[in-house]
This record gives structure tokens, sequence and C-alpha cells, in this order.
């Protein structure tokens, strides 16, 4: 498999920069501290067992990034400071050109993979001559075997985040299939798989395929936009606010100082 980890974290502060600039309406800047503040979100990131949470932001257009993505990049950026914690993610919305080997559902699968890969070091002779051709050749059925059979291989002490951002971008007609059966294969993970694993799936309007395999009491309705605030300044203590509340949250998910909590 060719694909770099590099690329997913460079993914980033692409869209910070493009989130946090002068552009993002304060509207939208009101819709991510209303998922940052909500409590769905606090018990998915902090609570010590696998759990999944679907966000829809209920946003009009066809913006490549939202507020939900922001708020996802800054996750990622201070998970990155928990202590034995495996983070991977994937923003749909910067993966949408066709003829792009990154585009798609098989490229994002992949690129879960090769984040797994750079974070711990796993037991591969499973993988045999067959295997390679068929990865090599994007299986889908393989790749996402080879996905699950490294997430088993991860210890319960150690916490792994999957944080997936606008999936709706691929529920059209010719991807929503492939989508789908990606996410239903991590979704089994979390219902059966002995890991900790806590899946983040986010829309910035409303998924229409994939949220069918997610439990109604695991998606969240955000509130509709508030229009008339939408051509607002830009707030530039957002990012500040933000940064706060995670500190907030990850006081609450110190894992290492509670006893046995994942034995």
């Amino acid at each position: 498999m060719s694909t770099s980890p590099q690329a997913a974290q460079e993914d980033i502060p692409i869209v910070l920069k493009e989130g946090l600039g002068p552009d993002f309406p304060t509207g939208y800047q009101e819709h991510a501290h209303r998922f940052l503040n909500s409590s769905e979100l606090q018990a998915w990131l902090t609570v010590p067992y696998s759990g999944v949470l679907m966000v829809n932001g209920d946003l009009d257009g066809d913006q490549k990034l939202s507020p939900l993505s922001v708020v996802c990049a800054m996750l990622l950026e201070s998970l990155g400071s928990v202590d034995g914690a495996l983070s991977m993610n994937f923003f749909c919305g910067l993966h949408t050109q066709i003829g792009d080997p990154a585009t798609g559902p098989i490229a994002m699968i992949k690129s879960l993979i090769a984040q797994l890969l750079s974070q711990h070091d796993f037991d591969l002779d499973f993988i045999h001559l067959k295997d390679q051709q068929e990865l090599e050749a994007n299986d889908l059925d393989t790749v996402c075997d080879l996905f699950s059979r490294l997430i088993t291989q991860v210890p319960q002490s150690t916490p792994i985040f999957c944080i997936v951002d606008g999936i709706s971008y691929y529920e059209t007609s010719s991807q929503r299939s492939a989508a789908c059966f990606v996410m239903s294969k991590i979704l089994e993970l979390i219902d059966e798989a002995d890991v900790v694993l806590k899946l983040l799936i986010t829309a910035p309007g409303k998924s229409a395929y994939v949220k069918e395999g997610v439990r109604k009491r695991d998606i969240l309705w955000l509130p509709e936009l508030d229009h008339a605030d939408s051509g607002s300044p830009h707030n530039r203590h957002l990012r500040e606010a933000t940064k706060l509340r995670i500190q907030e949250l990850q006081e609450q998910m110190d894992y290492d100082e509670q006893d046995d909590i994942f034995e």
C-alpha cells in the first residue's frame, strides 16, 4: 500500500487555516460551539469504552469544510497529547476530485490503515501473497479486513480515536455503496472487537445513507443555523474558546489516573 500517513496529518492545518480564517462566518462559529459543548461529544470523548457519534450539521450549501470540520481538526490536535492513544482522521471534503487517488471510500480506509501502521507495531505475518495482490488491486473486502485485523491487535489499554469528517460527500450514487460498506465494518468493530475504539462521523448537512447503519441514540442533530448571523464578522476568540473547552474535556478523559479502567 502506497498511502502516506503524513497526508492525513497535513490536512489538519489546512482545515484550521480555512476554518479559522477571516471568511469563516460568526454563524458557523456558533455552530462549532454547539457541537463542542454538546453532552454527546463530551460522552463520546471521555467514557472509557468504545462508542460512535454521528453529527449532522444541518447546513446548506456545498462547502467542503464546515464548522464540524474545525472542531474535528482541533480535537485531533489535542488527541496528539493523550498518552498512549492512537488517532486517525479523514476529511472527505478535502478529497473529492475525480481522478485523485486520495479520493473516495477506498482511499479513506487505506489512509486509516496507513495511519494505524505508523503509530503501533503490528504483526503482519497474516498477510500472504494473495492478500498483497488484492490490496494492490484495491479489493474493498480485503482492505477492510486488513483494517479490522490491525484494530484487533491493539491492546485494550490503548484507546483508538477515528474521526471521519464530511462523510456525506461520499454518499453520491457512485460512492455510497462503498462508503456504507467501509463504515459498517468500522461499526462492527465497535460492537464486537475487544478494543476501545471511538468513531466520530460528521456530515455538514445530513447523511442520507451511512446514518442508516448508526443507532438513532448515537446521532446528534445540530439545530439549524441562524442565517441572519451567517455574515457577521469573524470571531477571533473561537480558537481560544475551543482550546479551553477541549482542555476541560481532556481533564475528564485522563485514563491513566483511573484504576484498571480498561481491565
